[in-house]
């Protein structure tokens, strides 16, 4: 039988059909060729929950969502049909649970397992279903009720602190800090400058004083200390012979120091001396004779 190409042609399509039905199905998730149960579960909301999102029991994925159906006239519109491999057998008393797979992995459902139960659901069956509150749940349910009592006691805050704000001496307050900012920005420029200029050159100059500390030291090193401390205590010892001499009433400065009855004799003689004046002064005829004609007769006879 020869085959033409009409033939080749429509085998090549089937098998390409075949082909892309199997590729979709395979990136979704499901493989035709491993048989699979299908079961049920019914929820008021999905919240995001998606076809092809895995199914999990204990952690391992068992399954895939392979369709979800929805009502709204019913009290659970959302019928969620889910597709597990054929080994696996769910307790009765079970329950499809929906969750978070992650925080940012979407939503997904995982088979609560009733091990107490002897019973087993039977391929399409509907499993009772149950929502578990996530992570953003638990903490919108911490948060939110701390943040609703907390929002009045922010609200009299606000209020009490308004008038503080509001009022003229907190922005004298606050211009005032600007002023000296402002200040302290010169202040800082201004030492900045001294301590480029004027802190080397004062530096320079100890350097110079400590330099001309060094060599009068050395000069000091040089010199004869000793052979001039001999000489200054010589000159000390003769200094103090001589006042020996004068306090022993040796020489004639001794003795006009020390002999009260000389000190006695000046001094009568001084007081004599200055009566004698007093005395010249007040009575000079009875010292001294002159005449401008001569002398007299009388007094030539006399």
């Amino acid at each position: 039988m020869k085959i033409t190409k009409e033939i080749k042609i429509g085998i090549m399509v089937v098998v390409g059909f075949f082909a892309l039905f199997f590729g979709i199905n395979y990136l979704k998730g499901f493989n035709i060729f491993v048989p699979s149960n299908s079961f049920y579960a019914q929820y008021k909301a999905i919240d995001g929950l998606e076809k092809s999102a895995p199914v999990f029991i204990e952690g391992y994925k068992v399954g895939l969502i392979n369709d979800i159906y929805y009502d709204f006239s019913k009290e659970k519109p959302f019928t969620v049909q889910v597709s597990l491999n054929n080994d696996v057998k769910i307790p009765k008393g079970s329950k499809m649970e929906l969750f978070n797979n992650g925080l940012i992995g979407g939503k997904a459902i995982r088979i609560l397992l009733n091990k107490k139960s002897q019973e087993y659901y039977h391929t399409e069956d509907t499993i009772t279903s149950s929502i578990a509150i996530g992570l953003m749940d638990d903490v919108k349910n911490d948060i939110v009720p701390g943040i609703k009592e907390v929002i009045p006691q922010i609200d009299s805050l606000l209020l009490a602190v308004r008038p503080i704000a509001e009022n003229q001496s907190i922005n004298n307050t606050l211009k005032s800090l600007e002023t000296l900012s402002k200040n302290l920005e010169q202040s800082s420029a201004e030492l900045k400058n001294v301590m480029q200029k004027d802190i080397p050159y004062i530096l320079n100059n100890v350097k110079m004083l400590t330099d001309n500390l060094a060599s009068t030291t050395k000069s000091l090193d040089n010199a004869n200390i000793a052979e001039t401390l001999q000489k200054l205590d010589s000159t000390i010892q003769n200094i103090n012979n001589i006042t020996e001499k004068i306090d022993n009433d040796t020489g004639s400065l001794g003795l006009l120091i020390n002999d009260k009855k000389l000190y006695n004799n000046l001094t009568n003689t001084t007081d004599n001396a200055n009566l004698l004046m007093i005395d010249l002064k007040e009575n000079p005829k009875r010292y001294v004779h002159f005449s401008v004609f001569g002398k007299s007769e009388k007094n030539t006879k006399k």
